[in-house]
């Protein structure tokens, strides 16, 4: 069984009709369930303003435990009292705080999220443009997995339409600096037209799960279907109209 690790896992919340769901965060623990993957962590970015988290349902779920970065303490001094929560403790509901400082390992690297530092073996250390070092922690969490283009759009660009040309100099920025002596500890695959994994060094080629092929076939449908759209898209000039067909059609914009 692999471990895995959920990121800014959002619960649904109608303000409208006052209802609440687990619907998005079952999809997930399904998937884990699928693949055998078990959750130990479950990592927030931010507070939420505008959504519910569902962290605290796949904790109870799974036992996984909840993490943010240390700087929520100030966050909840400042909004506690306006929302009437003076009850909730500084830390929060979480399990550990993340400081700036905290690392993790990558072969015989040392990774620094926050400051955007690798540290490599022989003690030099190489400072990663900050959207390189989030594609790199992206690929690191998935553990020899396969991570779509859509996904680390969702991920690394907030969930912004970017071009094919950003993704690939971000790889092509991290490919360089994987293949330098100073590192040389991981490699990035190109899986065609799916997306990308990291393997460590000497690492073999994983499998891709049979049950998984036909889920990453309709992710791959459903980015064609999308990138023909937005070209049309320029073609005719019409932002507004495409934009409300996307949307209608679920696609955030």
């Amino acid at each position: 069984m692999g471990s895995g690790v959920g990121l800014r896992e959002v619960g649904y919340f109608d303000c409208a009709g006052g209802v609440v769901s687990t619907a998005s965060a079952g999809k997930l623990l399904a998937a884990a369930d699928e693949h055998d993957v078990n959750i130990k962590w479950v990592l927030e970015t931010h507070v939420h303003a505008d959504h519910l988290s569902a962290a605290a349902h796949i904790r109870e779920q799974t036992g996984a435990k909840i993490g943010i970065g240390a700087g929520v303490r100030a966050v909840q001094h400042l909004f506690g009292p306006v929302f009437g929560a003076d009850d909730v403790p500084a830390s929060g509901d979480f399990d550990r705080l993340f400081d700036d400082g905290d690392t993790f390992a990558l072969g015989d690297l040392t990774v620094r999220p926050a400051l955007r530092q690798v540290v490599c073996a022989d003690n030099s250390e190489h400072i990663l443009e900050p959207r390189v070092m989030q594609v790199l922690v992206a690929l690191a969490r998935a553990q020899g997995g396969i991570v779509s283009r859509d996904k680390l759009i969702e991920q690394c660009w907030e969930g912004r339409i970017v071009g094919e040309d950003a993704i690939n100099r971000v790889i092509g920025r991290l490919r360089q600096f994987a293949q330098s002596d100073a590192a040389n500890a991981f490699r990035i695959e190109t899986v065609p037209r799916v997306g990308y994994r990291l393997l460590l060094r000497d690492q073999p080629e994983p499998q891709i799960p049979a049950a998984a092929v036909p889920r990453l076939l309709a992710d791959l449908e459903r980015r064609d279907r999308l990138t023909g759209e937005l070209r049309q898209c320029c073609r005719v000039n019409d932002v507004s109209g495409h934009v409300a067909h996307l949307e209608g059609a679920g696609v955030s914009t």
